[in-house]
C-alpha cells in the first residue's frame, strides 16, 4: 500500500468478524498503509435502521477515513445483513452491544490504538453511537448523523399528521394487544419509519423490510 497521487491513503480491506453475545457478527475493516511501529486511530461506522454494513452511505465513509488515514470498521449489527441473529430483530440496546463487543475486537487489533476509537452513525446507527458512546468510557469521540435521543418524539415527528398519527398508535394499540395473548406481530418497514416513495431506491439492497413488533417498542422507549 502507499499513497496515491492526490495525498490520500492507499487501504486494504479486510473481512473479518467477531462475537457478540455469542453470535458471529461480519465486518469488513478499512487499514490504511502505516509505519512497521504505527498504531492507527480508528472509527467503527455504525448503519441504519435495518440496513447493513454495505450500504452505501457507510461504505462511503469507511472508505473517505481510511483515504484520510484511518483505521474504520464497518460491521452489521445482529439480525442484519451477514450477521449471525434473528433476522430483523434490531433491538436498540443489543445494538449498543454489538459496538461495544465492536470495540472491544477493534481495541485487541496490533494495528490500532485502543485509546484512539470513535465511533461515528447514521439515522439508527446515530441513536445507538450516541448511547454507547454515553456508556462506554472507552470510545473517544462520537459523529452523530441523523439520529435521534427520544424515541417517542422521534415517531411524533415522523408521523407528523393526525391521519399518519392515528395509523401509528393504532398499530402500536394492537401490537401490544396481541403481545399480551402471545400472537406475534410483524410490521412493515415503512409503516415503522415512513420513506417517500422517490426516496425509497437509497435504502441498501438487502435491507430489512419488516420488523417483529418488539423492535416498534423498544425504539419508542429508547432515549
Amino acid at each position: 500500500m502507499s499513497r496515491s497521487n492526490r495525498g490520500r491513503v492507499e487501504a486494504m480491506e479486510e473481512r473479518v468478524s467477531f462475537a457478540s453475545d455469542r453470535l458471529k457478527l461480519a465486518g469488513i475493516l478499512h487499514l490504511p498503509d502505516a509505519g512497521p511501529a504505527e498504531r492507527r486511530a480508528a472509527f467503527l461506522v455504525l448503519h441504519g435502521f435495518g440496513s447493513n454494513k454495505d450500504g452505501g452511505g457507510g461504505t462511503t465513509v469507511a472508505r473517505m477515513l481510511a483515504g484520510l488515514g484511518y483505521a474504520a470498521l464497518r460491521f452489521d449489527f445482529r439480525g442484519c445483513g451477514e450477521s449471525e441473529g434473528e433476522r430483523g430483530r434490531v433491538i436498540c440496546k443489543e445494538q449498543v452491544k454489538d459496538t461495544r463487543n465492536a470495540l472491544s475486537f477493534l481495541a485487541s487489533r496490533p494495528e490500532i490504538d485502543p485509546k484512539r476509537i470513535a465511533v461515528v452513525g447514521q439515522s439508527f446507527g446515530a441513536a445507538v453511537a450516541v448511547y454507547a458512546a454515553g456508556v462506554d468510557r472507552r470510545i473517544a469521540a462520537c459523529i452523530s448523523s441523523g439520529g435521534w435521543g427520544d424515541g417517542a418524539q422521534k415517531f411524533r415527528r415522523q408521523h407528523a399528521s393526525p391521519r399518519a398519527w392515528k395509523k401509528f398508535t393504532a398499530m402500536m394499540k394492537e401490537g401490544r394487544r396481541r403481545k399480551r395473548a402471545g400472537k406475534p406481530m410483524s410490521v412493515p418497514r415503512y409503516d415503522i419509519v415512513p420513506i417517500p416513495p422517490r426516496l425509497r431506491g437509497n435504502l441498501a439492497p438487502g435491507s430489512i423490510m419488516e420488523f417483529p413488533f418488539e423492535v416498534v417498542e423498544t425504539m419508542y422507549a429508547f432515549n
